[in-house]
């Protein structure tokens, strides 16, 4: 079980894994990346890959749709601030990182009901495990899969092992170019 005092550390581990079960309009997943960003500037570490990479491990899931689309709206914006600050301007809108920011939060920020472990078309919620790919740092390979299938026999969730069938891979990419997504 996490202990509340260690969550100060492991929001700092870009790679550290958090799910928000009923997100709301993003605060809790708002407060765990701006930790992670905070330990990206002073880790100096490669910028926009980091920053990919640490919101690859925040996760939400949220019943209604409009709290969902705040949370988006919110979560991204975090983004192009950070980015203004790290930059000294807001990334263009068409660039690589904002489009994989994006796409990344669309895919770790999604609709559902964690207790049914469905969507509101009573469809599977359906979520992305990233996998850093081990020979090149700056690549990821993104896999569906069901959210229930991480459930064991308990009702406590084995986050993120991929049981989905079947699971859609798809291509290693760089991070920032996973909005060009093609799968295998």
């Amino acid at each position: 079980m996490l202990s509340v005092g260690r969550l100060p550390e492991l929001a700092a581990d870009i790679d550290a894994t958090f799910l928000e079960p009923a997100m709301g309009d993003g605060n809790f997943v708002a407060a765990i990346l701006t930790r992670k960003l905070a330990a990206i500037r002073e880790g100096g570490r490669s910028w926009n890959t980091s920053v990919l990479r640490a919101m690859c491990s925040v996760y939400g899931i949220e019943l209604l749709r409009d709290n969902l689309a705040d949370a988006h709206r919110r979560v991204l914006a975090l983004l192009i601030d950070a980015a203004k600050a790290q930059h000294g301007r807001r990334p263009r809108p068409d660039s690589a990182f904002l489009k994989s920011a994006d796409l990344i939060i669309k895919a770790n920020l999604v609709q559902g009901n964690t207790l049914t472990r469905r969507d509101d078309r009573g469809g599977p919620i359906i979520l992305s495990q990233w996998s850093r790919i081990a020979e090149h740092p700056s690549q990821v390979q993104r896999v569906l899969f069901d959210f229930a299938g991480s459930f064991a026999a308990s009702d406590t969730p084995s986050l993120f092992s991929v049981v989905a069938t079947p699971a859609i891979r798809y291509q290693p990419c760089p991070y920032v170019e996973v909005w060009k997504e093609t799968q295998e």
